[in-house]
């Protein structure tokens, strides 16, 4: 056969190329060994349309509301002045040493948990806002930081001009607030941790008014959460009906700043509450309206009496208050 013989000969040649080529040229090559090759048709590419390539922008991305960006941001800084600096006559310019959490100064902390929690939700509100704004995730939550604690140092010079004083303790704290809600965003920890501020009822103090400055811290407790399904999410076990629960330590002031020194108290709580938020979502309460995302910020950011049970720990006197929701002060009158 034609095939075979053609083989042998192309064996016998030392040079397995040069037998190759011949068999591919032999005209009695077997068609099993013909190669054809033909190349591809030119394709033309034009630098104006390399040029719109580059220049097109994403596509559904909005661009970002620069004007309202602007808006925002401005009347969030505005209004912390008008807060600060129309409080009470305008004084000299002048700084005050407010101290922090101790049994002498003149709100026992509830000011500076006050400072922290106010300026970690004004964070996040911000972020949520930038973000329907069409800015990214990132630059959001930075923006809504940023000019959050840049609320929080103008807050501070308007109090320099009046019955407060520039308190450096609050502008670190007004800071640390802010700076946190970027650190959980950043990192994923919006579902695990949170804080949040509410009011309690409270009696009437004994002794009232007996000085101090500002408003009275009783009717106000502050909440850091620990978040049952984030929890469980990350630890890879069923919670159960414990999802829509939230274990938080507390602090409150009962007394301060009016109440007779002796009867006030520094509280230091730990509770049990419900999770607003993960209820919503469990029953299927959606997120794709603007209005649904600042909700669900606002729930996750405020503590609504009535809605949790633990026990309180007053430093002052060393004793526990509780069970209650955080309103115990025996040394008000009803």
């Amino acid at each position: 056969m034609a095939g075979f013989a053609l083989s042998r000969k192309a064996l016998a040649d030392p040079s397995l190329e040069r037998s190759f080529a011949f068999l591919l040229e032999e005209p009695g090559a077997p068609a099993t060994f013909r190669l054809g090759f033909q190349p591809p048709a030119p394709v033309e590419i034009r630098i104006d349309d390399l040029q719109d390539a580059v220049e097109a922008p994403p596509p559904d991305v909005p661009r970002p509301h620069t004007f309202w960006i602007g808006v925002v941001s401005l009347a969030t800084v505005a209004g912390s002045a008008a807060n600060s600096f129309t409080d009470g006559p305008s004084q000299k310019f002048h700084f005050t040493d407010e101290g922090w959490f101790g049994r002498q100064t003149y709100a026992g902390g509830g000011d500076k948990a006050s400072h922290f929690a106010s300026y970690n939700t004004v964070a996040r509100l911000l972020t949520q806002v930038y973000q329907e704004l069409g800015v990214s995730t990132d630059r959001s939550r930075l923006y809504g930081s940023g000019i959050s604690a840049l609320a929080g140092l103008v807050t501070e010079f308007g109090d320099g001009t009046n019955k407060y004083g520039f308190s450096f303790e609050d502008m670190i704290t007004d800071f640390l607030g802010s700076a946190t809600a970027l650190a959980t965003a950043h990192y994923g920890l919006d579902d695990l941790i949170g804080f949040r501020s509410g009011v309690v009822p409270h009696p009437k103090v004994v002794g009232q008014p007996n000085g101090g400055t500002g408003k009275d811290y009783t009717a106000e407790i502050y909440a850091g959460d620990m978040k049952i399904a984030g929890l469980a999410k990350r630890l890879n076990f069923n919670p159960g009906p414990a999802r829509f629960l939230l274990l938080s330590t507390t602090y409150g002031v009962k007394g301060y700043p009016y109440a007779l020194p002796e009867v006030r108290e520094r509280q230091i709580g730990i509770e049990v509450g419900l999770h607003f938020t993960e209820i919503l979502r469990a029953v299927g309460v959606p997120q794709n309206r603007w209005w649904l995302r600042v909700l669900f910020v606002i729930l996750d950011s405020v503590r609504i009496p009535y809605t949790q049970i633990g026990f309180q720990y007053d430093v002052n006197h060393k004793k526990w208050r509780g069970p209650g929701i955080g309103d115990s002060f025996p040394g008000g009158e009803r």
